[in-house]
């Protein structure tokens, strides 16, 4: 996966990097953003408003933000941090209750026990450089 290498701000325990999931996977990114301009298009024509399509392309796209968007992770002593674009997710050290693995990284799970919840709850860790 394409990442930037960790960082320190003046504090020794922070590790920080950013991952971009469609210089991995670009034949994902490009269908995303070819549905959003489909998307765009299809709204603007329907709604007879061309300020529709920027509106049906940003929806498409942030739905899709991992595929888009670089993802920046932040650990540092207080807990973890994940940003895609508007998006910012945090969790304090003493919420992670459980670890579960995943093909390239690991989710910080608030749930003690297997939940339903488990995959809308919690902060996924793409894994870089830094398993």
């Amino acid at each position: 996966m394409a990442s930037t290498p960790a960082v320190t701000e003046n504090d020794e325990d922070v590790l920080a990097w950013s991952i971009d999931l469609g210089q991995e996977y670009p034949e994902k990114r490009r269908i995303v953003l070819i549905a959003a301009a489909i998307g765009g298009l299809v709204g603007a024509l329907w709604l007879r408003a061309p300020l529709a399509f920027p509106v049906g392309f940003a929806a498409v796209v942030l739905a899709n933000a991992e595929l888009v968007l670089p993802i920046r992770y932040r650990l540092d002593s207080q807990g973890v941090r994940r940003k895609i674009g508007l998006s910012d997710s945090e969790m304090a050290w003493d919420e992670v209750k459980r670890l579960i693995p995943f093909e390239n990284g690991v989710r910080l799970s608030p749930f003690r026990k297997s939940s339903r919840l488990d995959a809308f709850r919690g902060i996924p860790l793409r894994f870089s450089s830094n398993q």
